[in-house]
């Protein structure tokens, strides 16, 4: 970061991030389209070693020079932080307590406020040892935040599991879902990351892993879950290959089912994604197919199509996201749309826009993936029939931009 005084202004110039933010590749976000940021739904485990240890890396360093911090990607999909807009200078403790001070400043989003900042309304400030010319630890001039590594807890868990630890319909309950420590590990979370999150998530900042009472970084670094982590030359090495999968979940799916990264990037027909609200010309629907929408607008799912939309295919389906699933219905029409339902509630909760680009992929019996340019979508059919939907899939495509090559 360079930055420069012109008259009365002070410019900053910054290194441009070309993957935008790490969270945006597991968080349902609204995308730039020039970016190639592709939503997964949650990372594996050797991606998210790899970047939790560059996070606690770059944590660690900005502690050393007292500044309390967001997360870019560079070109080479490496961590970067940002937001230093909103950082504080934390400034060396002049009474030489050994007591943690306190920043009383918010800084951070809702799901990783740690519960001191809620209950004290401050950031409990741990400290790093200086090393003086006579070779002596001192602990009372680098204030560093033991409230950062609670937020690195939770992201180790959003990174895995595809949600964050608490989460509640608003901030308020969001909060105290935080101060009351109410959360779960999905059934299939891995035991090394269970029992590092376990210990980074947290109450007391005191007892939590990272502070100095608990060895501070140096004994967070040496937890079973970085094993295998170079850490002098990480920022050297290369990235991790991001590749939409899904994780083992009991019940569900005995091993990882994965795809390649590029599935979704394949040449195809030049054209521009249909627009499912543009106003049709006139369409001779036949008998057979007025047919079919006479007895169609009887069905439950009638007030959620549009003007002579027909149903191709619909049927109920685990929508899965990382470790966890949600009952949806999903309906399949000639327009096209793809769009999935909760039937409890008759309430669309999304819709997948269609693409010359979409790419439907099957990974067996039960499951199968819709990629998209910015986004996996990972459905198990409970009958068994995910060929069936990927047949059809295939064929409105077709149907709509024509053959691929």
């Amino acid at each position: 970061m360079y930055w420069c005084h012109v008259s009365f202004n002070i410019d900053f110039v910054l290194d441009l991030a070309r993957n935008g933010e790490l969270l945006t590749y597991i968080k349902k976000v609204q995308l730039n389209v020039h970016f190639a940021c592709h939503l997964l739904g949650a990372f594996d485990m050797p991606a998210t070693q790899f970047y939790a240890a560059e996070i606690l890396s770059a944590i660690e360093h900005v502690h050393s020079k007292g500044v309390i911090h967001s997360i870019l990607l560079d070109e080479n999909m490496h961590i970067k932080l940002t937001d230093f807009g909103s950082a504080k200078i934390l400034e060396a403790s002049e009474s030489g307590s050994s007591e943690p001070e306190r920043a009383n400043s918010f800084v951070g989003t809702a799901e990783y406020v740690s519960p001191e900042l809620l209950t004290d309304k401050s950031a409990c400030k741990a400290y790093l040892p200086r090393f003086n010319v006579n070779q002596t630890a001192d602990f009372t001039t680098i204030p560093t935040i033991s409230s950062d590594f609670w937020a690195l807890g939770c992201i180790i868990y959003q990174l895995l599991a595809g949600r964050p630890p608490f989460k509640g319909a608003n901030e308020y309950q969001t909060f105290q879902k935080i101060i009351k420590l109410e959360y779960s590990f999905p059934e299939s979370f891995p035991d090394v990351a269970r029992d590092l999150v376990s210990r980074l998530l947290v109450l007391d900042p005191v007892v939590r892993l990272g502070a100095p009472e608990t060895g501070g970084t140096y004994a967070l670094k040496n937890h079973p879950f970085f094993n295998g982590i170079n850490w002098a030359g990480l920022f050297d090495s290369p990235a991790p290959k991001l590749h939409p999968y899904l994780p083992k979940l009991a019940e569900h799916n005995d091993t990882e089912l994965r795809s390649k990264n590029e599935i979704f990037m394949r040449k195809s027909l030049e054209g521009k994604a249909r627009d499912p609200f543009r106003e049709d010309e006139v369409e001779d629907l036949g008998e057979e197919r007025a047919r079919k929408l006479k007895e169609q607008a009887e069905s439950p799912w009638a007030s959620f199509l549009l003007k002579n939309e027909l149903i191709l295919r619909v049927g109920p389906v685990h929508k899965r996201k990382g470790l966890f699933n949600k009952k949806r219905v999903l309906i399949l029409t000639d327009k096209p749309r793809l769009l999935y339902l909760d039937q409890e509630k008759m309430v669309q909760k999304g819709e997948i826009f269609w693409t010359p680009r979409m790419v439907p992929e099957l990974k067996g019996r039960k499951h199968f993936f819709v990629h998209t340019p910015n986004k996996t979508y990972y459905f198990e059919d409970p009958e068994g029939k995910a060929k069936e939907w990927v047949d059809e899939v295939n064929r409105t495509l077709l149907d709509n931009f024509g053959p691929t090559g």
